[in-house]
């Protein structure tokens, strides 16, 4: 049979599908907490993690590689091949959308850009 949709889940669904006004909250904050502990225990060196590191994490999520390199791409906002902690979050938030079934934007929906990397976007 069918199994429904987790709260979280649903409201995931939607928040990627409709976008959100700009002057609303970073969705990826609410989950920063369980992203936080794992960018730490993955060793960032002056508050990033290398592409090695990040992508050795990524793989593992089993995702096509054509679906974590479109991650990747969205993720690294300042293109220095590095995530830092904002970028890492947004790439795990990515990568668990993806594993829900739902498909990986094009490019970023403005309540998906981090507040401190808008800049990096325009």
């Amino acid at each position: 049979m069918f199994s429904s949709l987790s709260k979280d889940e649903s409201r995931r669904n939607q928040q990627v599908e409709f976008g959100r006004n700009e002057h609303e909250e970073w969705i990826v904050s609410r989950y920063m907490s369980k992203y936080e502990a794992l960018f730490n225990s993955l060793g960032p060196v002056d508050g990033k993690l290398s592409g090695a590191v990040a992508k050795k994490n990524m793989v593992q999520s089993r995702l096509p590689r054509n679906a974590l390199a479109r991650i990747w791409t969205l993720s690294d906002l300042d293109k220095d091949g590095m995530l830092d902690l904002e970028e890492f979050g947004l790439a795990q938030y990515l990568i668990e959308i993806k594993l829900e079934g739902n498909d990986i934007p094009m490019e970023l929906p403005s309540h998906l850009i981090p507040p401190s990397k808008k800049g990096f976007t325009d």
